[in-house]
């Protein structure tokens, strides 16, 4: 993954530190716009870029030696199919994604939750959950992704125990029968 973002002049996760990300837009949609904003600002033109496009692993091929899997890694935009999702969710419409494994839509709701605790203060003192199926473990693995979307930039959520702190907003993670039992519905 590229390091696009070098030159913070602040301590891990200190307020300096996410000063980066303030009023930064999530994706820029317009791909011409997307560019000359690039080119502009040398890759800090969205949150997206500033912390590094998601990159997910590939397997192209066998080696004819070993028979081993020969992996490539490769990174991905935000796409134009999760487009509707990220406006349902920033318009506080319920929204439920039936899809295929891998088209990203899980990494792509972790980084919009990341950005909303971080553009500004709008969510500072509250909370989020992630939340998956019967399995609370499902949700913990995906808590565990967020800090490693900032390996390249000089800052670095607070972990909590099994929870994520980002500019004062915890991301916890729960599960449909939790919530069911509490009372709550999505």
């Amino acid at each position: 993954m590229k390091k696009l973002h070098q030159s913070l002049h602040s301590v891990k996760g200190s307020s300096k530190g996410l000063d980066i990300f303030k009023g930064c837009e999530f994706w820029i949609w317009d791909q011409s716009v997307h560019q000359k904003v690039y080119d502009a600002t040398k890759g800090e033109c969205c949150f997206n870029h500033i912390i590094g496009l998601p990159e997910k692993e590939h397997a192209i091929g066998r080696r004819p030696k070993d028979n081993s899997l020969i992996i490539e890694t490769h990174t991905h935009p935000i796409y134009d199919y999760q487009k509707p999702v990220i406006e349902s969710i920033l318009n506080y419409d319920p929204t439920l994604s039936l899809k295929a494994t891998g088209t990203g839509m899980t990494t792509m709701t972790l980084r919009l939750m990341a950005w909303l605790c971080l553009r500004n203060d709008d969510y500072v003192g509250d909370s989020m959950a992630v939340v998956t199926g019967p399995r609370i473990d499902i949700a913990k693995e995906e808590i565990e992704r967020i800090p490693r979307m900032f390996a390249n930039v000089d800052y670095s959520p607070q972990v909590v125990g099994t929870s994520i702190e980002l500019n004062g907003c915890k991301l916890t993670p729960t599960h449909l029968i939790l919530l069911m039992l509490q009372g709550a519905w999505i």
